[in-house]
């Protein structure tokens, strides 16, 4: 295996899924109730409504809902951040979105993330993702980070900042005015 081969793969996925640990899902799940699973698969759909590969769910409208979104990784992540922000603003912010995501925060994907959503939690150290078989797997090359949009355009509850500032930095994404005060 050539350097560049060995380096290239501590930055890829064979498939680019990266199944969401239940603890982290539950306890997001305490304070969002999500209803759908936006990107999953039968074996790892964590909502009663979910969407797979086959069911697309960039293509559908999705039900009235909070929604979670553990995508693939790789480059349709612009596609669903495109999704998220397409389906919030169609039900003028009626419920919330949450992605969990790879922080990269040099990529232009991530520059639509902070221009769209409401709030990202960068989360403290590595995520232990799961394989297909509901295992734990060694910790990824890359941090991750949760991307909210939230109800009545960017109100968190108590509760919900809570439960992110319990993992990580959470960061309001609302513009600035050019004195540095929320808009």
């Amino acid at each position: 295996m050539t350097a560049k081969n060995h380096l290239s793969a501590l930055y890829t996925s064979n498939s680019g899924e990266w199944r969401t640990p239940k603890e982290l899902f539950n306890l997001l799940q305490s304070v969002f109730d999500f209803s759908i699973d936006a990107a999953a698969t039968p074996e790892n759909a964590l909502c009663k409504i979910f969407y797979t590969k086959e069911t697309d769910g960039l293509i559908p409208d999705w039900p009235i809902g909070n929604v979670w979104i553990n995508p693939p990784y790789g480059r349709s992540i612009i596609q669903w951040i495109r999704k998220a922000e397409q389906e919030f603003m169609k039900h003028q912010g009626l419920f919330d979105i949450v992605l969990l995501l790879p922080a990269r925060t040099d990529t232009e994907w991530f520059l639509k993330l902070v221009q769209t959503c409401h709030y990202i939690c960068f989360i403290n150290g590595r995520i232990n993702f799961l394989n297909a078989k509901g295992e734990s797997q060694k910790n990824p090359t890359f941090p991750s980070l949760l991307a909210i949009y939230s109800q009545d355009n960017g109100g968190l509850t108590q509760a919900q900042y809570e439960v992110l500032r319990s993992l990580g930095l959470v960061v309001s994404t609302e513009p600035l005015d050019e004195l540095g005060v929320v808009k």
